[in-house]
């Protein structure tokens, strides 16, 4: 439940399947305006193609987002999930390794204020960014520096396994991910000198 005492649910498999063909469709639609190999012709196509899927994007955007890979995780995710209110997206935008450490901050910042609200949480320049609040004067100062510590740490565990790593470029312009030296051989990144 959120804040407001109204259900939120997971997206079902159809509204799953449907959601992942747009994503689909989306990235090939930017990969090929990026590369101009899309015309307006085709930008109609994706277009309608789109629109073919009939996806209510405000139910998308306000259900919740369970990661496949949760595993012990998942319950912490949901709850991490649930403070995120209507409108802003349930989302958590990172992989496997860094769910332990979302789910500790999570319990850190709730133990300062069980109510506090969550924006955002993703990587971004390959570390965690937690974009939260705390109406609580009196341990803002704390709240945030819970936060700053967990992002500060992001930048030395792998996102991918958890294990130790270490800021890495990938095979992508400019793609930088903090991974350990086996994620980084499998995806193909090298280590930042």
């Amino acid at each position: 439940m959120n804040g407001d005492g109204d259900e939120v649910d997971a997206l079902t498999e159809r509204d799953q399947a449907r959601w992942a063909a747009a994503r689909t469709a989306l990235d090939d639609l930017m990969r090929g305006l990026a590369a101009g190999t899309i015309d307006d012709a085709g930008v109609t196509a994706y277009t309608r193609q789109l629109a073919q899927l009939n996806l209510d994007l405000e139910q998308v955007r306000d259900s919740l987002h369970l990661p496949s890979d949760a595993g012990p995780y998942l319950e912490a995710l949901i709850a991490i999930l649930l403070r995120i209110p209507e409108r802003w997206g349930r989302w958590v935008s990172c992989d496997a390794g860094w769910y332990p450490l979302l789910a500790a901050l999570d319990a850190g910042l709730a133990a300062l204020d069980p109510d506090y609200v969550l924006h955002q949480a993703k990587e971004k320049f390959a570390t965690l960014r937690y974009y939260a609040h705390t109406d609580n004067d009196a341990v803002r100062a704390e709240f945030e520096a819970l936060i700053a510590e967990a992002e500060r740490r992001s930048a030395t565990i792998c996102e991918r396994c958890g294990a130790e790593g270490s800021l890495s470029t990938g095979p992508q312009y400019g793609r930088i991910k903090t991974l350990c030296p086996s994620c980084r051989t499998v995806l193909g990144y090298e280590a930042k000198a």
